[in-house]
């Protein structure tokens, strides 16, 4: 099972538990640390941004609401969500390319080739092409762009370290 279906099937699993359309940020957390005792408390805030990134909810009004039919989707009867699902993510371009990919119905090198294309353009980093190129073709970045800058803060904080 990928990494997404093990999250589709995670959120919806909260969903059809709380019989509701939508939840607050506090309520999936909750159920996901406290109730349903898969994470804890910080690793379920972590769960909860994945969803996020990811497109599976959708924000309204403070609150949020899954953007597939959670009715649709076969759940285990005994679902345990493997703890990858609360991991934060290794690499961010390569998250983005790989919703780009899937967005599109192209190949994973092909995203990064529109990554890399945006990066010489623009003449940025490439986390920052990344988000670049998920916007261009309508994709929320926000929780993307989070990340990406994180990334590059890092990488130059990581250079003048060396004097580079």
């Amino acid at each position: 099972m990928s990494e997404s279906t093990k999250l589709i099937e995670a959120v919806a699993a909260i969903y059809r538990r709380k019989g509701k359309k939508t939840l607050t940020e506090e309520e999936i957390k909750f159920t996901a640390s406290m109730e349903l005792r898969w994470f804890s408390p910080d690793r379920a805030n972590t769960f909860f941004r994945n969803a996020m990134r990811k497109g599976l909810l959708v924000a309204k009004d403070g609150r949020y609401a899954p953007s597939f039919d959670v009715n649709s989707r076969a759940i285990r009867q005994t679902i345990r969500p493997d703890e990858s699902v609360a991991d934060e993510p290794e690499d961010v371009v390569s998250e983005i390319a790989d919703l780009i990919s899937l967005k599109l119905g192209l190949g994973r090198t092909e995203a990064m080739s529109r990554i890399n294309r945006i990066r010489k353009e623009m003449d940025v980093e490439t986390p920052a092409a990344a988000v670049m190129a998920g916007l261009r073709e309508g994709i929320d970045m926000t929780e993307y762009a989070k990340i990406a800058l994180d990334d590059m803060v890092k990488t130059y904080a990581e250079k003048r370290r060396e004097g580079k």
